[in-house]
């Protein structure tokens, strides 16, 4: 067996890499950008959340359902009792989740995560992820940027912090190399 590091561990510096945690970042950096590897992704978004598994977190998940990452989280021993859900891909209500309609809708979606903001009972906003919004938006480059730089306004504003992800491949797309600008860090 060995043993996985994802890649969003790998910063400017290796060294560096293998001593900071996503965790030790958010005390520097308010809004991070993770670039993830497609091959581990859902490896490497269990990884940061089980770093952060005494943060409360507002997942926002434009690509898997809610119940389906359940499931993933509880299988890689992820504490879940901390999660609440902004659900874009389900359509049936659930407790501990706010539903749009779909990846798509924008405007739902920013309402959606402003009336969590609002709520302040949560600590971290974790968008997942960029790359999908990317795939849904595609003919729009200047609407997700919009969007992308809403959120990002809005969470600073309130003095939030955020993880914002996407996969590898897409990390020189024009949305992603525009939404990295308004990140404190990328990883």
């Amino acid at each position: 067996n060995s043993i996985l590091i994802p890649t969003f561990l790998y910063f400017l510096a290796p060294d560096a890499a293998m001593s900071a945690t996503i965790k030790e970042n958010l005390s520097d950096y308010t809004i991070i950008l993770s670039v993830l590897s497609a091959k581990y992704y859902t490896e490497s978004v269990a990884y940061v959340l089980k770093d952060l598994e005494d943060v409360r977190i507002c997942y926002v998940t434009l690509n898997k359902p809610m119940d389906a990452l359940l499931r993933a989280f509880s299988h890689e021993g992820i504490n879940t009792k901390n999660l609440f859900f902004i659900d874009a891909v389900t359509k049936k209500e659930a407790p501990n989740a706010i539903m749009v309609s779909s990846p798509f809708a924008l405007t739902e979606l920013s309402i959606a995560i402003s009336q969590v903001m609002k709520s302040k009972a949560f600590d971290l906003l974790f968008f997942d992820s960029l790359s999908t919004l990317n795939v849904y938006a595609a003919d729009n480059t200047k609407l997700k940027e919009r969007f992308t730089s809403a959120i990002i306004g809005k969470l600073r504003s309130a003095n939030g912090k955020g993880i914002f992800t996407c996969i590898d491949q897409d990390s020189n797309s024009e949305f992603i190399t525009q939404s990295s600008l308004f990140m404190d860090k990328v990883m």
